[in-house]
């Protein structure tokens, strides 16, 4: 009887370890997906403003001020800088 309860806790444990690892690997796979995700969005982001300062030309150190972020023209450069933060450069079209 006292063997039967063991391999009974024992087979009880092995399964809710397995059931743990399947939700953390679920969990990362997740996680990165959101990051992926996320790291589009603010590309588009930032394609969207610099297409906007495009369309509105402006001039050289001229700086357009939008909710999600600003537009700044350096010369050749586009500088595309977004609320959390972080920055995209695009060229000017010749």
């Amino acid at each position: 009887m006292r063997r039967l309860r063991g391999n009974i806790l024992y087979s009880a444990v092995l399964i809710l370890g397995l059931f743990a690892l399947v939700f953390a690997g679920q969990t990362v796979v997740y996680q990165a997906e959101i990051m992926a995700k996320q790291a589009i969005i603010q590309e588009d982001k930032a394609l969207v403003l610099y297409n906007l300062a495009r369309q509105n030309n402006i001039d050289n150190q001229v700086q357009l001020k939008f909710n999600i972020g600003t537009v700044e023209r350096q010369g050749d450069k586009y500088l595309v800088t977004l609320k959390n933060k972080r920055r995209f450069t695009y060229t000017v079209p010749q």
